[in-house]
């Protein structure tokens, strides 16, 4: 009420009349304001980021599926087919939406010039529906998007993504502790009792809760058995790896400074680590704990049926908007590098795309 009172007094209108046709307009901008400040307060949510994304991909006429200068499959809302004999004719997805709304929510009506007269957006021809396009109208052609499917298995785990937004705000180690973000799942055992977290302050991980146990279960194990190293290899926590790369460094990188920190009950040491070290090793073990979750929920997305993979879209000429980064370099025809030579080549070798990008471009 404050905010549409205060928007009405600086477009400076005073009659009912019109107030009624500005009415939309301020619902749109409180939206926009209210987004911004969720993003400026709580932190952006992943899934919220991708929405938009994909909201933006149903947009005419710069949209991927909804760009009037280049429909080249079904999966474009404009794309039609009509056979002379035989076939199934096919007419455009967007003439097929019937819930069209305006940006107040109400069944959207656009004026037809063709027609003369008020008629639904999926009355317009494709030409004047991308010239009189309203972005409302892009939740209602949503559920035709090829990842559609994905997205909505995405935001079912919102809970997760909010928790990541929390955790990523907290830097000090002290912290992390209180809440038990050093034990995002509540394992039990004598070497998770200290990062339990202080009773009242505690804030789990919820994806630990979901899909019967498939998350917790492959999350437990990442934890747990981040690495192998040694001959015979043996298992190395991801507590103990971000130990080892803060406190293993420069002089003490070596091999006795490796072992002193490679069992799980030796990582995090109070006794004679500053506390700068000790924040600098939760950072590491936040960004990697991220990493594992993102991997395993993507891993179980690409597993979700009737939903082109990002490197069918890819060859078909679109861009995914869910992938990791295997999935991703593999749509651009590279690998991962998986040990130090070729981790080096892959660097040197973008090196070298982007100089002969600077020496075409910026000389």
């Amino acid at each position: 009420a404050q905010f549409w009172a205060n928007y009405r007094s600086k477009a400076g209108v005073t009659t009912a009349e019109d107030s009624t046709a500005l009415y939309p307009y301020a619902i749109t901008a409180y939206s926009e304001a209210k987004n911004n400040c969720d993003e400026l307060c709580k932190g952006s949510v992943d899934s919220a980021d991708i929405r938009r994304s994909m909201l933006l991909d149903m947009t005419p006429s710069s949209g991927q599926y909804a760009n009037l200068d280049n429909i080249i499959d079904n999966k474009n809302i404009f794309f039609s087919h009509y056979f002379e004999t035989g076939g199934t004719d096919t007419v455009a997805a967007y003439t097929k939406i019937t819930d069209y709304k305006d940006v107040a929510g109400n069944p959207a009506m656009v004026y037809d010039d063709r027609a003369g007269q008020l008629v639904s957006p999926a009355q317009l021809s494709p030409e004047m529906f991308a010239s009189k396009f309203q972005f409302s109208w892009a939740e209602a052609l949503l559920p035709l998007h090829p990842e559609y499917k994905k997205l909505q298995a995405y935001q079912a785990l919102a809970a997760s993504h909010e928790w990541d937004v929390r955790v990523g705000k907290v830097d000090s180690y002290s912290e992390a502790l209180t809440k038990g973000y050093l034990n995002p799942l509540g394992t039990s055992g004598t070497n998770y009792t200290r990062f339990n977290g202080t009773a009242g302050s505690i804030d789990r991980d919820p994806l630990g809760t979901i899909n019967s146990g498939f998350y917790a279960n492959n999350l437990k194990n990442g934890l747990e058995k981040y690495a192998q190293v040694g001959s015979p290899a043996t298992d190395m926590s991801l507590w103990s790896l971000a130990t080892i790369m803060v406190k293993c460094t420069g002089s003490n990188k070596t091999n006795a400074c490796y072992v002193s920190y490679q069992t799980m009950a030796a990582s995090f040491p109070a006794s004679g680590t500053c506390s700068d070290d000790l924040d600098a090793a939760w950072k590491i073990f936040r960004q990697l704990y991220l990493q594992i979750k993102r991997k395993l929920i993507f891993q179980q997305l690409a597993t979700i049926s009737g939903v082109p993979t990002p490197i069918a879209l890819k060859n078909l000429g679109y861009s995914s908007n869910f992938g990791d980064a295997s999935e991703m370099m593999a749509a651009a025809g590279q690998t991962i590098p998986n040990d130090q030579a070729s981790a080096g080549a892959y660097a040197a070798s973008n090196a070298s795309v982007l100089k002969s990008f600077y020496a075409s471009n910026c000389q």
